[in-house]
């Protein structure tokens, strides 16, 4: 067994072995291996440091993934640039499908 494949066998072992035991485990498997040790338990400590990157995100999931749905900010009858929303007629994925309708510089429906 190679070398890094003992130190992604060993890492990922290890943190499935609570923080209270992980000295004890990372004595028996790395043995007298100073430098897998070393290696094993800086990649832990990679990861601890970086486990909450994500855990806060900056931008709101989508309502696929967070199972909330955002409330709509458009309404019917609401003006957006030169449209009127006349009646909303589906939603999906990647929001709200309104018909709506140009007043300027010509009359015409979109949707």
């Amino acid at each position: 067994m190679s070398r890094e494949l003992s130190v992604d066998c060993i890492l990922a072992e290890a943190l499935e072995v609570p923080v209270e035991s992980r000295d004890a485990f990372l004595d028996q498997a790395c043995q007298s291996d100073a430098a897998l040790r070393s290696r094993v338990q800086e990649l832990i400590g990679a990861l601890e440091r970086n486990s909450s990157f994500l855990a806060d995100p900056t931008v709101a999931a989508p309502a696929s993934r967070t199972g909330r749905v955002a409330p709509a900010t458009e309404a019917v009858g609401q003006r957006i640039g030169p449209y009127k929303l006349l009646e909303r007629i589906g939603e999906g994925g990647f929001g709200l499908v309104y018909l709506a309708e140009q007043e300027q510089p010509i009359r015409r429906r979109w949707r």
